[in-house]
């Protein structure tokens, strides 16, 4: 954001804002099949990825916290007075949690695969770091001159039950938050 507005800049971590990533060697999963991308040596036994059961993920002691409760509380706060001064009108929040680690990154990847299983599920090693993660929408797809956008915010999930399901839609219409979640999507995509 800094790069486009006059904001404050504070951030402590050795990451930077942007990377963009090329990878010439990959694994790619797909429900029960996985294909290699590349041949590096340590991926000779990438058939036993599927059954590879780590140990314990290690995850620890909570080491920081930021900002804590009392500064997200005041942020929250902020948020809420800028959206009634009708400055933005939606913001995202978060808290940073560093845990003390002391086991396998696959485990964490496995576990996370096990709680959250989603489509779009990633594991990238950069030397010593690691980026895991999920997400269950495609936010922006390319091909060619066509872009497609599936976001799932301001949907409702088909229950199989027609009753429910048209209540459920009558709901969806009326919702004065998903439409302006529809809005800022197709505004953003």
């Amino acid at each position: 954001m800094s790069l486009w507005e006059k904001v404050p800049y504070r951030s402590p971590e050795p990451f930077h804002d942007l990377e963009y990533l090329g990878f010439d060697d990959f694994i790619v999963l797909n429900e029960d099949k996985a294909w290699a991308v590349g041949r590096p040596p340590e991926w000779r036994n990438i058939g036993e990825l599927g059954s590879h059961k780590p140990r314990d993920s290690g995850a620890g002691k909570v080491v920081y916290e930021r900002p804590d409760i009392d500064g997200y509380v005041d942020i929250v706060n902020r948020a809420k007075e800028y959206i009634a001064a009708g400055e933005v009108f939606q913001v995202v929040l978060a808290r940073k949690l560093g845990v003390a680690f002391d086991g396998e990154y696959k485990a964490v990847f496995m576990r996370l695969l096990e709680m959250n299983p989603s489509p779009y599920m990633y594991y990238i090693k950069m030397g010593e770091r690691r980026i895991i993660g999920s997400s269950p929408e495609t936010l922006v797809r390319v091909s060619g001159r066509r872009v497609e956008t599936y976001p799932i915010a301001g949907t409702r999930g088909v229950t199989g039950n027609p009753e429910l399901d048209q209540s459920l839609r009558r709901e969806l219409l009326r919702s004065a938050k998903d439409a302006a979640e529809h809005v800022m999507l197709v505004d953003l995509a």
